[in-house]
């Protein structure tokens, strides 16, 4: 699962508050804060219409290549 948090939460809120479901049922869960929010890194020439740019950095990282999206609240449209 790639996880986004809805408004006012972070990735590490969300994946801990999951990790054991995920642990249980053997699943890997990453989740991705939305841009300016928790510890999101301060980029000027950021947008949130370029988000994809962010989550595509991350996937390839993470060496991801098939996953399912969960949106929760505020992270839903993006």
């Amino acid at each position: 699962y790639i996880d986004f948090p809805g408004y006012g939460s972070t990735a590490k809120l969300f994946s801990t508050t999951y990790h054991d479901i995920y642990k249980n049922k053997n699943i890997r869960g990453i989740a991705i804060t939305l841009p300016g929010f928790g510890y999101s890194s301060l980029l000027k020439e950021r947008r949130t219409c370029n988000w994809h740019l962010d989550v595509d950095y991350v996937l390839e990282k993470e060496n991801v290549v098939s996953f399912i999206v969960r949106g929760i609240s505020f992270g839903s449209p993006h």
